[in-house]
């Protein structure tokens, strides 16, 4: 399980990217991240994700093959950027 605090922080500044972090077979985004992913990749459909049932997080779950390749910054093992700066 990745350390929410820094996807928290990470999600708070507001950027032109979209995080992604891998989950089992899935990359997965949170909050902000998760919004632009769906404004992305039409018919997303967002959970909620509760961290010992105190925070709720949005969140989105998309198949490793299924990522729009033209807009990869950064893809690693656990982990791809993707730029979102054509959504603003």
């Amino acid at each position: 399980m990745n350390n929410f605090k820094n996807i928290l922080e990470r999600e708070s500044k507001g950027s032109n990217r979209i995080y992604l972090y891998r989950e089992g077979n899935y990359w997965t985004g949170y909050e902000q991240s998760a919004h632009k992913l769906r404004k992305m990749i039409k018919g997303l459909q967002p959970k909620c994700h509760s961290i010992n049932n105190a925070i709720w997080l949005t969140r989105v779950e998309i198949p490793f093959d299924s990522l729009p390749k033209e807009h990869i910054i950064i893809n690693s093992k656990d982990e791809c950027i993707l730029d979102a700066s054509f959504l603003a």
